[in-house]
């Protein structure tokens, strides 16, 4: 919340609003390997299956002007060429911004769940007062 406070706060370029946040991003990514790798393979994996078909997508969209919200961008959006519009509004959304979203809301989700699991399972197996179940 502190960094969403920071990041998106009135003034910030565009440039400097999206390196800020890659920082923080890569920060929270590399604690996330390191402390579970496994998981966070997993996420990666499935973060990228699922969002670069989405990337793809709004490419033919924009390209093709299809009239969805692939393509529908806000009138008072720069005109600044096709590549560097999709660049900025479909692919790091959606390859960096979104998988990194996925990456962690997915390890608070996997922290949380194995919690929950180990309380189950000590909860289950943990004989009672006179031995017996």
């Amino acid at each position: 919340m502190t960094g969403t406070f920071v990041l998106e706060r009135p003034g910030l370029g565009y440039v400097t609003r999206v390196s800020l946040n890659l920082s923080v991003t890569a920060i929270a990514l590399g604690l996330q390997a390191v402390a579970w790798p496994d998981l966070f393979q997993a996420l990666l994996l499935y973060g990228y299956t699922s969002r670069v078909p989405i990337a793809v997508v709004g490419l033919l969209a924009m390209r093709g002007h299809w009239g969805t919200h692939y393509d529908a961008l806000d009138p008072g959006f720069p005109q600044i060429g096709f590549w560097p519009t999709y660049i900025r509004v479909s692919l790091i959304p959606n390859i960096f911004f979104s998988e990194a979203y996925t990456l962690i809301v997915g390890a608070l989700l996997g922290v949380f769940a194995f919690a929950t699991m180990r309380k189950l399972k000590a909860f289950q197996f943990s004989p009672t007062v006179d031995g017996h179940r």
